[in-house]
């Protein structure tokens, strides 16, 4: 059984709650809890430090070298018309031979070394070599603030470098 946050009586089914504004409502779940709700637009809105913070955050990273290095292999393999056509190909036969290999069906040398020579191909073009490693170093900076954001949510505090395990991010190989 579920309690307010503040344990003050159980909730169950629709019933009064003496410490919210509001009455639990059994569409929440078989057990509700009645607390005040947020609006999380109000958080980011331009006039609280929360959301103030996030656009100076975003216009940071937006505004750094790195990040626009990366931005321009994305955008430069985005105009090329010849490396795309040789990425969907490539994706296209992977695909193919993972529904093959699912399916229970056997796949031929011959069909994995035509899989093999088209992805050396491809990473032999410097646009979709480059776009690929700037994808990859995308995830990596997501995924890398993400932990950060998150592992604040759980200490209540920003983390210490040590607490992030004590490397510079995904990759990073300092740790």
């Amino acid at each position: 059984m579920l309690l307010h946050p503040q344990d003050c009586i159980p909730t169950r089914n629709v019933r009064p709650c003496h410490c919210a504004a509001r009455a639990v409502d059994p569409r929440d779940g078989p057990v509700g809890i009645a607390w005040p709700r947020t609006n999380t637009m109000e958080l980011l809105s331009e006039e609280n430090v929360i959301g103030l913070k996030t656009r100076e955050l975003c216009a940071t990273l937006a505004g750094s070298a790195e990040f626009s290095a990366i931005r321009s292999r994305i955008e430069r393999f985005s105009t090329d018309t010849e490396a795309r056509m040789q990425f969907e190909l490539v994706n296209r036969k992977g695909a193919q031979l993972e529904e093959k290999q699912q399916s229970g069906a056997d796949i031929s040398d011959a069909e994995v070394a035509d899989f093999e020579k088209m992805r050396d191909s491809l990473l032999s073009n410097d646009v979709a070599r480059e776009f690929l490693e700037a994808r990859e170093e995308m995830i990596a900076l997501q995924e890398g603030l993400q932990q950060w954001v998150a592992k604040t949510f759980e200490l209540g505090r920003p983390p210490t470098q040590d607490e992030m395990g004590g490397s510079c991010g995904p990759g990073c190989g300092c740790a």
